[in-house]
């Protein structure tokens, strides 16, 4: 299981407020270049989230996360013209759309050692 910390990357306050992905399967930690946003880019008619980040060597990546299943049911039922399940995820509040803490996917975009 990969976490989300904050404030380890002393070098660039963007990065403590944006987070560091650690412990995602062999990648090293991952600082987030910027905040994650949402495409259906990958999907087959759902949605992701993506960012960007790197890593103390200079590799870039693309991160990506998938919606929570509970998020998805809520969406379905607003669509539907229902309520919501009383325990459902507020659909406007982002830090509610994914499991943050599990990207579903990391990509290495550039190697460092190519330049």
């Amino acid at each position: 299981m990969s976490t989300i910390e904050y404030g380890i990357n002393p070098k660039d306050s963007d990065f403590e407020k944006l987070g560091t992905i650690v412990g995602y399967e062999s990648f090293p930690p991952i600082h987030l270049t910027e905040q994650a946003h949402v495409s259906n880019y990958g999907t087959d008619g759902g949605v992701r989230y993506y960012a960007n980040g790197v890593d103390d060597s200079g590799n870039r990546y693309k991160i990506a996360w998938d919606t929570t299943p509970a998020w998805d049911a809520a969406c379905e039922a607003l669509r539907n013209g229902e309520e919501p399940a009383e325990d459902a995820p507020d659909v406007e509040d982002e830090s509610n759309v994914c499991d943050w803490n599990e990207p579903a996917d990391i990509t290495l975009t550039h190697s460092a050692d190519e330049e």
